[in-house]
């Protein structure tokens, strides 16, 4: 039975990646750009340029919020668990709802929460990344798939994962040079 299930995910998956063809459009109402470089943005900058007047922000730190939920956090964390007092999230209620990382209030990562997704809607979504990053590297893991996207100056995961009988889609977007930053101080 297990073996039918995950042929029914791997075969909607294939669909969705099939539909998602880099002439698929926009983002749709993310006003965030997939094509987006200007990492290293202060807080100021990003909420003067990128945060839509008037769009509800809060502000949280990783130390004080210990049970807060982002993949790059998470890994950037388990490698210096110090860089938590030096981590600002600033979280936009946009749609989709957007968590901008700053690390020494600089800005290195995005995360879009989209939520429950409808097929049209990650398609539409995994389009516009592949529409700017080109063909993604695939992986699956269980009930989540992963599409890897790297670009000159950005780094892009997609992840979608069934979760009961619905879709969840996260996408990541963080400055390449991230990983080697923290490698060189």
């Amino acid at each position: 039975m297990r073996y039918i299930a995950r042929k029914k995910v791997a075969a909607l998956l294939a669909l969705i990646t099939i539909m998602a063809c880099p002439t698929a459009g926009s983002a749709g109402t993310s006003g965030f750009s997939p094509s987006f470089s200007s990492w290293g943005m202060t807080r100021d900058a990003v909420l003067g340029r990128i945060i839509a007047p008037g769009t509800a922000v809060g502000e949280l730190s990783p130390r004080a919020n210990p049970r807060y939920d982002n993949k790059i956090v998470n890994y950037l964390l388990s490698i210096n668990s110090g860089l938590a007092d030096s981590m600002t999230i600033v979280q936009a209620a946009s749609l989709p709802a957007r968590d901008y990382l700053f690390l020494r209030n600089r800005l290195m990562a995005v995360m879009e929460r989209h939520g429950a997704i409808s097929t049209a809607a990650f398609a539409e979504t995994l389009g516009s990344v592949t529409k700017v990053y080109g063909k993604p590297h695939i992986q699956h893991e269980g009930s989540t798939t992963s599409y890897s996207f790297s670009g000159d100056k950005t780094t892009v995961l997609v992840q979608i994962s069934k979760v009961g009988d619905r879709y969840e889609c996260t996408v990541h977007y963080y400055a390449r040079s991230l990983f080697r930053l923290l490698l060189t101080e």
